[in-house]
């Protein structure tokens, strides 16, 4: 079996020879994108300036033991000086939180189509131009990627934030049956979805889209949950 070794840079040589170099991203919540090399990752203020959490970062996210094992405050302190006298500051509009969590939604519903019951654990699905999801599911995709505001704030988009946005664009929470193709659903594989317009992102939700199959009802039990055949 081959042993595939972990490489080991050395971030102080790096910082004096000018190879890492720091981007500020505003506004809030403020970020810094470490570039070193081809390498590119981003941090919060806090890793940033904790040693210790910038090394676990940087193997987590590329795969390198970053040199020395361990430093004195002093010593990063004086190292994060230089790359800071050198950092760029890129400033975005602020989006709202809510046109945030939206935007993220559309990118999860191009991370795949469901084709099951498990699927939705990871996926949506879109059937008559509306596309339906678990909120779980949904909520692991927004917390878990490090390029979105909510990864290290989630406080920002709160269980109820999150569902405030989605009523706003027509969003509709109920039960669905999953049944398998040609097999009328007996009512046993029932699952709490939600459901948007397909392009709720487009039009703030003003979207001609069909109504009849199915329509979630956020007081139907789930005997009386419309069927999805996969």
């Amino acid at each position: 079996d081959k042993c595939e070794w972990v490489q080991a840079w050395n971030i102080l040589a790096a910082i004096a020879n000018r190879q890492v170099s720091l981007r500020r991203n505003e506004p809030e919540p403020i970020t810094y994108t470490v570039t070193w090399g081809k390498r590119v990752m981003e941090v919060s203020p806090d890793e940033l300036y904790s040693y210790p959490a910038l090394r676990r970062r940087a193997f987590r996210t590329w795969n390198i033991l970053i040199i020395p094992q361990s430093m004195g405050p002093k010593e990063w302190d004086n190292a994060l000086r230089k790359l800071l006298s050198r950092t760029e500051i890129t400033s975005e509009p602020n989006k709202s939180n809510a046109q945030a969590i939206l935007d993220a939604l559309e990118d999860f519903s191009k991370h795949g189509d469901a084709k099951s019951l498990f699927d939705l654990n990871r996926h949506s699905f879109t059937k008559e131009n509306k596309s339906f999801f678990k909120l779980s599911s949904f909520e692991k995709f927004l917390f878990g990627r490090s390029d979105s505001r909510f990864y290290y704030q989630r406080h920002l988009a709160s269980r109820d934030k999150i569902v405030s946005a989605l009523r706003s664009v027509g969003g509709k929470e109920g039960w669905i049956h999953i049944a398998k193709k040609d097999v009328q659903s007996t009512g046993r594989e029932s699952v709490r979805v939600w459901s948007v317009p397909e392009d709720f992102n487009k039009n703030n939700g003003q979207s001609e889209f069909n109504q009849e199959i199915p329509e979630l009802d956020d007081d139907a039990e789930p005997d009386d949950a419309p069927a999805v055949v996969f």
